[in-house]
């Protein structure tokens, strides 16, 4: 037997099923209900319980609570469909008190006799098949299956990069030029701001402080900029981040700089590259395709600047504090080692 957790004249409707667990009489569901519910908050607005809150609910109310769902399973041998039931969540405490509710969509109802909730059970994480619920909770424990999710698109892919387009191209990178010599760390000094705006506040949360930058320190290992450095806010905490930044930004065109010379051969290889395919006519027909997979040399040259870079190459020049006169040098040298 189940009873669903919803009842139209309360706004309570997740904690009906407290009350019938209790055995209280359901001519009286809203005012016990209510009864429960103000035990757990005094909030007014109350959108639900969550799976998160479940733990805090079996503290609250001393028992263990089991989340079941009816799932169809289709036998493709003899082109049939059950029904079975899944263990979603499994108690992790031990009360002398239990309660089972099911799961459908978005809202809880209540198991009020569980040997007739289903006939069969199934593991969510290995899909064996149980008889009983117990049976199926004793597996759960031991079970060392991962849970399988299933995500739109597909498993996630590692992203190639630019070794791995230079690779399918022919053009290896040395071991010693893959991994970038030039770096900068740095470190946040903040301070708390206490919070006055008391209408940011909820039932369950509470604002505190605001976490303030304060001060950033600075150091890299590129020539020139191998000095620790501070910034220290004056009032403005937005003035002293963008100091910051453009102070990284100086230090990223730096090491471009230095790096563009130890790769030059590279560029190089690309060019060359580039040059081969567009001598054969059968190539640059598939390159000009709408198919086309090819690595082109735009492509392969602004993931190569992009990784020397070492910063989003997509900012605005003008934002970022950079010489317009430095970046178009930069394009000339690139040009002329090209």
């Amino acid at each position: 037997m189940i009873i669903l957790a919803y009842h139209t004249k309360t706004n309570y409707a997740s904690f009906v099923v407290w009350p019938l667990h209790r055995g209280c009489h359901p001519h009286n569901i809203e005012r016990d209900s209510h009864h429960f519910y103000e035990q757990y908050s005094e909030d007014d607005n109350f959108d639900g319980v969550t799976f998160e809150e479940l733990p805090e609910l079996e503290k609250l109310f001393e028992l263990n609570i089991y989340l079941y769902r009816l799932t169809e399973l289709h036998d493709e041998g003899d082109d049939t469909t059950s029904s079975a039931a899944q263990l979603i969540q499994r108690s992790h405490r031990s009360y002398g008190n239990s309660m089972y509710l099911n799961l459908y969509g978005s809202h809880f109802s209540y198991i009020n006799n569980l040997a007739m909730y289903s006939k069969s059970y199934c593991c969510s994480k290995c899909d064996k098949m149980s008889k009983t619920a117990k049976s199926l909770n004793q597996h759960d424990k031991s079970c060392e299956a991962t849970v399988r999710h299933v995500f739109p698109g597909g498993a996630y892919k590692v992203p190639r990069t630019i070794v791995d387009l230079l690779a399918d191209e022919g053009i290896e990178i040395p071991e010693d030029l893959k991994y970038l010599s030039y770096r900068a760390t740095f470190d946040f000094e903040c301070y708390f701001k206490r919070e006055t705006e008391q209408s940011r506040n909820t039932a369950k949360l509470t604002w505190e402080a605001q976490h303030i930058p304060l001060s950033v320190s600075v150091r890299s290992n590129v020539p020139g900029y191998d000095q620790p450095k501070c910034f220290v806010s004056s009032g403005s905490t937005s003035e002293m981040i963008q100091e910051f930044v453009e102070y990284l930004v100086e230090v990223s065109q730096e090491s471009y700089g230095l790096l563009l010379d130890q790769v030059s051969d590279v560029f190089r290889q690309i060019d060359e590259r580039v040059n081969e395919v567009g001598g054969n006519e059968e190539v640059m027909a598939v390159a000009v395709g709408e198919d086309n997979e090819q690595n082109t040399e735009e492509q392969m040259i602004e993931e190569m600047v992009g990784c020397l870079m070492g910063l989003n190459s997509e900012v605005s020049e003008d934002a970022c504090g950079v010489d317009e006169d430095d970046a178009n040098k930069d394009k000339v040298d690139e040009e002329r080692l090209r």
